[in-house]
């Protein structure tokens, strides 16, 4: 009887413990500022001479009032910050992703004479100088981590941006500041508004979509980020495991499709989020074994049909099709009844066809998974957690193995680290581009040139982290 006490009570304080992992943590939702004098007492302007800020009462994501950044990306030094400084050391070693929930403008801005221009977004992290005790200045913080958005401005409504935690961050032990800035990428005029900045234990940089957030049927058919390809012969429908044995987890995407009537071909289309529109470029993108696998999982459970990926690009040409399961060529055959399915697609492989133009993959909006009509098939398919997996370079640099002390570049730091460690220790004359082999870690942007105790511990405290974006993948 003690026993079974004992064991209930350690799931009860596991489940609690969950609960409390999965929580959001609010950092800032502009409510308690009364105008924008009391807004720019708390939150300064790196280069107030191309930025400034103002409180938006009118307008927000959640609640009354928001941030209006008003930036200007074509004027010298190209790129503003706003920040805010505490009054104490924050820890949050412990959270992964920043989300901060912005709306600009496509086209025409209010009372501005030019369009709406799309740039770079970042959020960036600052720590206090060596030997200096808060409250701090600008002159007295040193960054410790950037996570950039790209392209991120021309956003009609509101949407949630998500900035990754996890790559070329050293320890968030002691921020005593942080900021969200902008960096140009068109170079021009703008203005977004900012609300609800909060950080999350989840990691969610890779997610194309988990179908989670729509709250029923309806939510789907009405959003802008997936569609069916026609509603004539196809249909949408959410599903959960309470009302279909077939879901996967959550909430699970159902796909019926008749291709034996007009117009013969079926499929679904998922524009990409932001971060994801760039996450594949030319070869030389992806340095060393830096790769971000395409995943999509899905279950058929009427076979009447073939199945193939489809990449879009900004210009709404084909640039690469996938088929299932020989991708280049193409199955013969309908896909088989079964469970589910997780399909990993490389992208980059497009470079190894004949005929390659080494360009496919630089601008992509949206994936298509389509169910080829060639023979007529009427068919059911369901399909869940859909996401890039971004490997190494995360979403703020092109060079793999960002994460600090992953010297092998495989995206976890475990016995190979470790191993490849050993064979640099004590090692001095360490230099770029290979810094002994990884294993001289920068630490707050400076190299020590020899391989010590200082990156030891900073392997130590790296031990198991993971820069999958999609941490599921992890191990």
């Amino acid at each position: 009887m003690k026993l079974g006490y004992f064991v209930n009570s350690v799931i009860l304080i596991m489940a609690i413990c969950g609960l409390s992992q999965a929580a959001d943590l609010l950092i800032e939702d502009f409510e308690s500022y009364a105008d924008t004098t009391a807004l720019t007492s708390v939150w300064k302007e790196r280069n107030p001479d191309v930025e400034t800020m103002s409180l938006e009462t009118t307008e927000s994501y959640d609640g009354t009032k928001s941030m209006i950044i008003d930036y200007n990306c074509h004027a010298s030094p190209y790129w503003s910050e706003a920040y805010t400084i505490y009054s104490g050391l924050q820890d949050w070693d412990k959270y992964k992703t920043m989300k901060v929930w912005l709306k600009g403008y496509i086209g025409d801005v209010p009372g501005r004479e030019p369009n709406q221009s799309n740039e770079n977004m970042y959020a960036v992290f600052y720590t206090p100088k060596p030997g200096i005790v808060i409250p701090v200045d600008q002159s007295e913080m040193d960054m410790i981590g950037k996570a950039n958005i790209f392209r991120a401005t021309k956003i009609a409504d509101w949407t949630v941006l998500h900035f990754c935690l996890t790559a070329n961050f050293e320890p968030m032990t002691k921020i005593c500041a942080f900021g969200i800035g902008m960096s140009p990428d068109s170079y021009g005029r703008g203005i977004v508004k900012i609300d609800a900045i909060t950080l999350s234990e989840e990691s969610y940089g890779g997610v194309i979509n988990s179908f989670d957030d729509y709250a029923d049927t309806a939510a789907l058919r009405n959003a802008l980020d997936v569609n069916e390809g026609n509603s004539v012969s196809s249909s949408m429908t959410l599903v959960t495991a309470a009302e279909d044995g077939n879901a996967l987890n959550g909430k699970t995407l159902k796909f019926d499709f008749n291709n034996g009537m007009s117009p013969y071909w079926a499929k679904v289309a998922f524009n990409f989020p932001l971060y994801i529109k760039y996450a594949w470029g030319p070869p030389t993108f992806a340095l060393g074994g830096n790769y971000n696998p395409l995943t999509i999982n899905f279950k058929v459970v009427n076979a009447d049909s073939r199945i193939q990926a489809v990449l879009v690009g900004t210009d709404g040409t084909n640039k690469v099709v996938f088929h299932y399961p020989d991708e280049e060529t193409g199955p013969t055959y309908r896909v088989p009844e079964g469970d589910w399915i997780r399909w990993d697609i490389n992208p980059q492989s497009v470079y190894e066809r004949a005929g390659t133009s080494y360009d496919e993959l630089d601008s992509l909006k949206r994936l298509e998974i389509q169910f080829v009509g060639g023979d007529n098939g009427v068919g059911v398919v369901y399909m869940d957690d859909i996401h890039v997996n971004f490997c190494g370079q995360g979403l703020d640099g092109t060079l793999a193995g960002a994460l600090q002390a992953d010297l092998n570049h495989d995206c976890v730091v475990d016995f190979s680290d470790i191993a490849l460690f050993a064979e640099h220790w004590r090692q001095t004359g360490c230099t770029e581009p290979t810094n002994c082999g990884g294993a001289d870690i920068s630490y707050r942007g400076v190299r020590t040139g020899k391989v010590g105790f200082e990156d030891l511990l900073m392997t130590a405290y790296r031990w198991l982290d993971c820069n999958y974006f999609y941490q599921q993948d992890c191990f």
